[in-house]
This record gives C-alpha cells, sequence and structure tokens, in this order.
C-alpha cells in the first residue's frame, strides 16, 4: 500500500467519512487518481464506497442516508429483489419493510404483480407503488426518520399487531452467519421488522453479500424454519456453506450461485 493510501486510511479513522473532492483538494491530484485508491481499498475490506466518496468499514454497521445507500451493491440488490418478487404470488398480503432493497421489490411488484395488499411504512415503495391498478397499498403510520424516508414507533406498530401476513419481505443491515440473525441500524426499525415477522406466516430476508459477518446496533430477527434469506452470487464458498445449517431455505442468485444452493438444505 503507497503512502498517499496510508494517509488516506488515517483520515478516515479519524473522520468515519471522506469526499471525493476533499480527499483531490488534501492530496493534490485528480478525481480519477482518488477513485482508484478507493476501489483498491475497498477490494481490500478496508471502506465503503458511497457516492461522492467513502465510508470506514467496521463489523458494527452505522445506519448511513437513505440516497447514499441506494447507490451501493445496487446490482446485487436489483437481482435479490427480481428473486423475491418471482416468489411472491397473486393476490397475497404482504408486509414490506424499510430500505432500499424493499424499495426495489416494490417496483417489481407494481410491474409483475396484481391484486396485493401492501402494507409499508417505507414511503419510497409506497410511492413507487402509487397508482398500481389492482395493489391496495396501506401506510400504519408513525415517525419519519431523519436519515431514511421511513415511519417507525408505535403508532405503526399498534396497527401492525393486529393484521395477518402472508408475507413479511424484510431487509438487514448486518448479518452474522454463525447464529443466523440479521440486524437493523437502529431499535425503531427492528421493532417494526420483528413484528411484522410474528404476524406473517412466512419471512423473506433480503441481505446482499456486503452484509455478512456484521453486526448493528438492534437484532431484527433470526434464521428459523418459516423463513428464506436471499443472498446474492458474490457470498464467499465458506460463508455459503456455513448458511446451509441455520435451519431456514437458502437461494443464492446472481453470479457465481450454483444449483445445489437454491433451495432448502
Amino acid at each position: 500500500m503507497n503512502r498517499r493510501r496510508d494517509e488516506l486510511l488515517e483520515m478516515l479513522l479519524d473522520r468515519g467519512r471522506l469526499r471525493v473532492d476533499e480527499l483531490t483538494a488534501h492530496f493534490g491530484v485528480t478525481g480519477m487518481t482518488v477513485r482508484r485508491d478507493l476501489d483498491a481499498l475497498e477490494k481490500e475490506g478496508l471502506l465503503i464506497r458511497t457516492h461522492g466518496g467513502c465510508v470506514l468499514q467496521t463489523p458494527q454497521v452505522q445506519e448511513l442516508p437513505f440516497r447514499e445507500k441506494e447507490q451501493l451493491h445496487r446490482e446485487a440488490k436489483e437481482t435479490i429483489a427480481r428473486a423475491v418478487v418471482s416468489r411472491v404470488h397473486d393476490g397475497a398480503s404482504l408486509y414490506l419493510d424499510t430500505g432500499t432493497t424493499c424499495a426495489m421489490v416494490a417496483r417489481l411488484l407494481r410491474r409483475h404483480r396484481r391484486n396485493l395488499q401492501v402494507f409499508t411504512n417505507n414511503l419510497p415503495a409506497a410511492l413507487d407503488l402509487f397508482g398500481a391498478e389492482a395493489i391496495e397499498v396501506m401506510i400504519p403510520g408513525g415517525v419519519l426518520g431523519r436519515r431514511s424516508p421511513d415511519l417507525t414507533g408505535e403508532f405503526g406498530l399498534d396497527r401492525l399487531r393486529d393484521i395477518r401476513f402472508d408475507l413479511a419481505i424484510v431487509g438487514a443491515d448486518a448479518f452474522d452467519p454463525a447464529s443466523g440473525i440479521f440486524y437493523a441500524a437502529d431499535l425503531p426499525t427492528a421493532a417494526l421488522s420483528q413484528t411484522a415477522q410474528r404476524r406473517a406466516d412466512q419471512t423473506f430476508v433480503c441481505v446482499d453479500s456486503s452484509k455478512f459477518n456484521k453486526r448493528a446496533l438492534a437484532v431484527a430477527g433470526r434464521l428459523r424454519e418459516n423463513v428464506t434469506v436471499f443472498t446474492d452470487g458474490e457470498l464467499p464458498a465458506a460463508q455459503r456453506r456455513g448458511l446451509l445449517h441455520l435451519g431456514a431455505e437458502v437461494v443464492i442468485v446472481g453470479r457465481g450461485k450454483t444449483p445445489h444452493e437454491r433451495g432448502k438444505e
């Protein structure tokens, strides 16, 4: 690793977040040079690229602004969303969780499914479903988040406790494959996810491979018999093998999947 990248990492450790424009000014190099440095450091697992910069890679995941999360691992999220929608039946009642992957699920549901009842506190997802024929959208309500356009809190929880779902589609900010526990970055979001899962006959967990071997503030759920986890083919082979012992159905989609990794093991 060259001296510039060493210094860049020291700055990131001190601040937690950096932008490309401040790095070009600091080092007196072009934006292309800085982006090459960031790409190389991300491949080494030392940072996470964001739109216009980077954040520190740490085992304890912190919540990022929604617009930044939208740009991260977009291809993997879209592949996961397509796989999830392929398993949703017309006429289902479902809960759609907060987060960017669930917002992508909403866009695909609008195009490919009919006669759905969708309960969601994910405002971008609700807007994507606005005007869709034969899809009824219900928003339980709550308090608008500061970093993400979601509604959380007791008002929404009270509404969810009175409803039964065929399916809960939930996201995860972090996932520990050793225990099968998946996490949300904040307690109110985790409470919504937990409540929806308890009220659903089946749960789909959308978690791209970048979330593995990390933890966040609040436990959102645990893999179990009526849970299907959807992840992408970038997941290393050792972690794939570990998933098979958690008692849940595992669906690996996209590049690098093999047939025996799709389905219940």
